[in-house]
């Protein structure tokens, strides 16, 4: 009877651990790491303040970050980012997607993009998976240093 009670606790333990996947692109020759000023064009159907984590995130690693429409946008931004992030119930409200776009601001083009995935994670916070994937779009190309 435990063994079956402890089974099947493992076996639920181990499905909502889940994978997360964390997948980060740039455009090839483009290096993220030397820009300054940021825009975080907010997002509507934001309900989870996702927007401010990403300036949290963006500000901590030293860039110069707001947040708001892009009519507000300062004249001097170079990069806009946008998000759009996905949202499960079980149990309680978790993030189980987010997506980042980074944009040229005067071409609008995009020059890079960071994913999040995990439709079983009830642990991870947001800001937490905003900082990560701000870290890895920001970085400095291997074997250079900020």
């Amino acid at each position: 009877m435990r063994l079956a009670v402890f089974t099947t606790m493992l076996l639920a333990g181990a499905l909502l651990a889940g994978c997360s996947s964390y997948k980060t692109s740039v455009e090839p020759g483009r290096n993220l790491a030397g820009y300054s000023r940021v825009w975080v064009k907010s997002n509507m159907n934001d309900n989870h303040g996702l927007g401010g984590f990403i300036v949290a995130a963006l500000a901590a690693q030293g860039h110069e970050a707001g947040l708001g429409p892009l009519t507000m946008m300062p004249v001097r931004t170079q990069l806009i980012v946008q998000y759009r992030d996905s949202w499960a119930w079980d149990f309680k409200d978790h993030m189980t997607a987010l997506e980042i776009t980074v944009l040229d601001a005067r071409t609008e083009q995009q020059i890079a993009r960071a994913d999040y995935g995990n439709p079983a994670s009830m642990s991870r916070h947001p800001s937490e998976v905003a900082e990560r994937l701000v870290r890895q779009l920001f970085a400095p190309p291997a074997g250079k240093k900020k």
